[in-house]
C-alpha cells in the first residue's frame, strides 16, 4: 500500500489544494516561499495514526474545519487481506465500492476520526448490521506511518554507534519507516550478517510495520 493522491481543504493556509498526485519513486514540492509547501508536510504528518490535528492546522482565512483526503494505491496482497478481514463486517456492495480501481481512500477530519468515503457510508448506513467504526478501526492498522522531519536537529547523523542508535529519534523514526529492526541489527556480530539484514530490509515489497 503506498499513498497515490491526497486533497487537503482548510488546513492552515490551504483552502483547497485539489488532488495532488504522488509519483511512485520521488515527488517534489516546488513553490515561492510561504505558499504552502510546508504546510503540505504537515498535513501528511498529522493523517498519522499517531498524529492530532492541532489547533494551529485550523485555517486562517475562515472558520472551518480541516480535513486531509488520502487514496492510497492497493496491491494484490493488500486486496486479499482487506477482503479477508471485513468480509464479516461489509456487505459485498459496500466492499467492492471500498475497494474500487484498487484504490483505498480515507479522510481525517478535525476531531481526528477517520472517516469512509460518502458512498460507502451510505451504504453502511441503509444496513443496520454493519457498522462503520469497526472497519475504520481496522483500516487504520494498515496505512503506512508518516514521518516529518522539521528541523535540523531532525537530520540523519553521518553515522551513528548501533548500540545507542535506537535512542536518537531521528533515528529510530527512519528505521521504523525502513522496516529496520535496530535491536536485532545491534546483537548481529558479523558485519555480513548485518549487512543481509540491510539488504533484505531495503528489498522488501512492504516495509510497513505489522501492528498485530
Amino acid at each position: 500500500m503506498r499513498l497515490k493522491r491526497f486533497r487537503l481543504c482548510n488546513y492552515k493556509s490551504i483552502k483547497d489544494s485539489g488532488w495532488c498526485w504522488v509519483a511512485s519513486d520521488l515527488t517534489i514540492l516546488a513553490g515561492k516561499n510561504e505558499s504552502g509547501k510546508t504546510a503540505v508536510l504537515e498535513a501528511l504528518r498529522d493523517f498519522d495514526i499517531e498524529a492530532v490535528l492541532p489547533p494551529t492546522s485550523t485555517p486562517i482565512q475562515n472558520d472551518n474545519e480541516p480535513v486531509l483526503d488520502l487514496v492510497f494505491d492497493l496491491g494484490a496482497s493488500d486486496i486479499e487481506e482487506i477482503v479477508q478481514a471485513l468480509n464479516p463486517l461489509l456487505h459485498e456492495t459496500a466492499l467492492e465500492r471500498l475497494l474500487a480501481n484498487d484504490e483505498l481512500a480515507l479522510s481525517k477530519d478535525y476531531a481526528d476520526t477517520y472517516l469512509l468515503p460518502d458512498e460507502v457510508m451510505e451504504l453502511i448506513a441503509a444496513d443496520p448490521n454493519y457498522e462503520a467504526p469497526a472497519v475504520t478501526t481496522y483500516l487504520k492498522t494498515l496505512l503506512p506511518r508518516f514521518v516529518f522531519f522539521s528541523s535540523f536537529e531532525d537530520v540523519l547523523p553521518f553515522e551513528t554507534d548501533l548500540a545507542t542508535a535506537a535512542s536518537n529519534p531521528a533515528v529510530a523514526d527512519f528505521a521504523e519507516v525502513a522496516g529496520i529492526d535496530l535491536a536485532a541489527l545491534a546483537g548481529l556480530a558479523s558485519t555480513q550478517k548485518r549487512k543481509n539484514l540491510l539488504r533484505r530490509s531495503s528489498g522488501s515489497e512492504d516495509r510497513r510495520p505489522n501492528p498485530r
